[in-house]
Formats: structure tokens, sequence, C-alpha cells
């Protein structure tokens, strides 16, 4: 990031619009805290207010005994789900039953597995990924900007505290209703539990994470087309509404606007074109960070509710534990469409966000000739290339996704009625 050229003109505020004194670290504390605890995120230094520095050794070995102690979960996870007492009790109701219900548990597995070490063999692009934030809002935070950006733009969400608050109701509703669906507790089911719970937090962590990281670059990309809005103003907001009885006047008077908001622009072209060309790479760092992770999830997630679903479908009023069960089905399907929603929302936000910009140039584009050579070398760059954020290059997250996921869902559920139907009436002919 060049800090050269740094005056934005028709300057009233260097205050308002901007990041603030909270940094990105300081809106994210609590999502990090919970990466790091699970071993995610590395215990990074804080080198300066807006870098941070690789861990020390002793912060490498926290974090190495955290990723030690999942694998070692992980492996008493598989043990336990190929035991003979959890492989009766998976199929004791029918074969469709059990079938759905292990592919839970092994997309659950694959899916913490995939993230876990996505994390620990990118610990230094995450660090970077947090360093270009930092350095970002340390350059917008050194630009004089106008009173009209939006306050509003930098305030941190809610939606990731209800998220979580969401998936610490499903753990709290897991005591109750395993008491319930198993008389005794084995060592087998403890640790199928545990380990299933613990997978699950560490997916839902990793997601919220990436969604926030997606959030905040969209608060810049706006940041960044709303600057170049103000070129496209005809007049200042004291003389919104010209006297129309002057014709001539008002001709006169839109064209010296268009002037002067033109000089504006080739002044300032150099730093718009500079944040935006670092936050498109800073979107790419991103999508290639998640981009596996993602797909692992998205997959788990279509696997989640469909098990969910199907498991709900079959319920029996005549049987007391089958309320809890229901209980327990209806909240993981609140649960995986709450997350899935709200990572596609926020993708297909970032994307229309970043490519809103050229849209907003081409408007600027016809303000005047002698400075169109300065739009053209954006525009035909932007032209080329569509941002999107992808699941491993497999297919765009937005909100298309979610009528695809769903619309498999109730497919695949069809499916698995048709075969249970099927399936029951061969047990009684």
């Amino acid at each position: 990031m060049t800090n050269s050229n740094r005056t934005f003109i028709n300057v009233k505020s260097a205050k308002k619009g901007k990041p603030g004194t909270q940094t990105i670290l300081s809106r994210l504390k609590w999502n990090l805290i919970a990466l790091k605890v699970i071993g995610l995120l590395p215990f990074y230094t804080m080198r300066t207010r807006h870098e941070i520095a690789t861990p020390t050794q002793c912060r490498i070995f926290i974090k190495r005994v955290i990723i030690l102690s999942k694998i070692i979960m992980c492996i008493l996870h598989i043990n336990a789900l190929l035991s003979p007492s959890i492989w009766r009790m998976l199929f004791v109701q029918s074969k469709t039953n059990g079938l759905t219900a292990t592919l839970d548990v092994t997309f659950c597995m694959l899916c913490d597995m995939t993230i876990t070490s996505t994390c620990a063999f990118n610990m230094d692009k995450i660090i970077a990924i947090l360093n270009r934030f930092l350095k970002i809002d340390q350059f917008i935070s050194e630009l004089p900007t106008s009173d009209a950006a939006p306050q509003k733009s930098f305030k941190r969400t809610s939606g990731n505290k209800y998220i979580m608050w969401m998936f610490c109701y499903i753990c709290l509703i897991t005591i109750p209703v395993v008491h319930r669906l198993f008389e005794t507790l084995s060592f087998e089911i403890v640790i199928l539990v545990i380990a299933y719970q613990l997978e699950n937090y560490t997916s839902y962590a990793f997601i919220v994470f990436i969604s926030s990281l997606l959030h905040e670059l969209t608060m810049r990309f706006q940041y960044v087309n709303h600057q170049i809005e103000k070129y496209n103003r005809k007049f200042p907001k004291s003389s919104e509404q010209p006297n129309i009885s002057s014709p001539r006047r008002l001709e006169h008077k839109t064209t010296t606007q268009d002037v002067l908001n033109m000089s504006r622009f080739a002044e300032n072209s150099v730093v718009i074109y500079s944040l935006y060309n670092d936050l498109l790479d800073l979107l790419k760092m991103v999508n290639q960070l998640a981009d596996l992770a993602l797909l692992s999830f998205l997959l788990y997630s279509c696997t989640g509710i469909l098990t969910c679903t199907y498991s709900s479908t079959l319920f029996n009023f005549h049987k007391r534990n089958e309320s809890f069960s229901l209980m327990w089905n209806v909240s993981w399907i609140v649960n995986f469409s709450a997350v899935v929603i709200v990572l596609a929302l926020r993708c297909d936000r970032v994307t229309k966000e970043a490519n809103r910009t050229s849209q907003i140039l081409a408007r600027v584009y016809g303000k005047g000739k002698e400075y169109q050579n300065i739009v053209d070398k954006f525009l035909s760059k932007s032209i080329k290339q569509d941002v999107q954020f992808t699941a491993y290059g497999f297919f765009a997250i937005d909100n298309t996704t979610l009528f695809k996921i769903f619309s498999a869902v109730t497919t695949y559920l069809v499916i698995l009625i048709q075969f249970k139907q099927l399936e029951d009436s061969r047990i009684d002919n």
C-alpha cells in the first residue's frame, strides 16, 4: 500500500466514515479467542498497533499440543464410531437410518480434519491476511474523507453472536437428549458425543471467522465505492434543489461541477485504484485460504440438514423419547441453515460490492473526455475479471447457493423416504 497522494478533495472531516479507534482485531476479539483455543489460529504477538508478528516458540508449542490433542480425539472418535456397540445402535431401526447417521458423522470428521489441516499449514497466510487488514485500515485512517461517508459501515455485526449462541444452545440440550436416548452411557458413547460436538464447534468457529472477514471486506469496498460516487454529484448538499427558472445558470453550474469533480477524480485516482486493488487481492487471499474448507463444510451442512430432516419425518408421537430426538434434529436444522445462510449472504454482498466499483466508474467515464484515459485503465482491467468467491473453484458461493442446497436436500430427502418405504415393505412381507 503506497502512502503517496493521500488527499481526497472536498474535505470537511477526517474522522467520520472510517474504521475509528477499533481495529479488526478488537471487532473480532471473541472470534479470534475461540479460534486460538481450538488450535485454528496461532497465538500471535502484537508488534505494533497495525501489525502482528509470528508467535514465539512457547506459543507455537502450545498450538502444537492443542492440535495433537485434536488428532488423538479424532482417532478415538473413529474408534468409537467403528465399535460394535455404536454400530448396532446406529442400525437398530433400519439400514437407511444407520447409513444417513453414519454419513453425517463421517462428513463431520472430514470437515473438521480439512479445516484443522488448512489452518495448521497456512499459519503464515492467516497472519498475512490480518496484517493486510490492519495496513489497509491504517491507510484509510490517514486519508481525510468527506463527512458524507457512511458512519455505520464499519460497525461490527451481531449476526455472528446469534450463531454462536445457537451452537451453545445445542451443546446444552446434548445432555438431556443423550440421557433420554441412551439408558447407559458407555465410554464409546461419551467419546462419540464429545468429539462430535467439538468437531462441530471447530467448523462453526471457522465459518463464522471467514464470514466476519467477508463482512469487513464488504464495508471497505463500500467505503471505496462511496468515495468514487462523490465525483458523480452535480450539486453540493446546500444546493440540491437549484433554481430551474434559470436554465442557463443551471447548465453552467452543472458543467462547472462536472469539471471540478473530474479534476478531483484525476488527482485521487491513484489512491482509489491502489486501495481497490489491495482489497481485491485481500479477497483473493481469503478465498484461497478457505476454499477447500468451505467446500467440505457445505458438503457436511447439506448432509446434516438432510439427515436431520429425514430423521424428523420418522417422528413417532407414541414414544416419549422421540420428542427429545425431534428437538435435537430441529435444533440442528436451524443451526445448519443459519450458518449457511449467513455465509452465502456475506459472500454475495462482498462480490456485489467489488463488482459495483466498475459500474460506478462507468458513470464517471461520461463526465469528461480529457479524463477518460484514467478510467479506461481501470475498466480495461476490471472487465476481464468477474469477482467471485468460490468453493475450491467448483461453484460460486452467493444467494443462488441457498436455492441449490435446499433443492438438493429436498431431492435426496424424497429418495431416502422412498428407500425407507421400500425397506419397510420388504420387512412386512
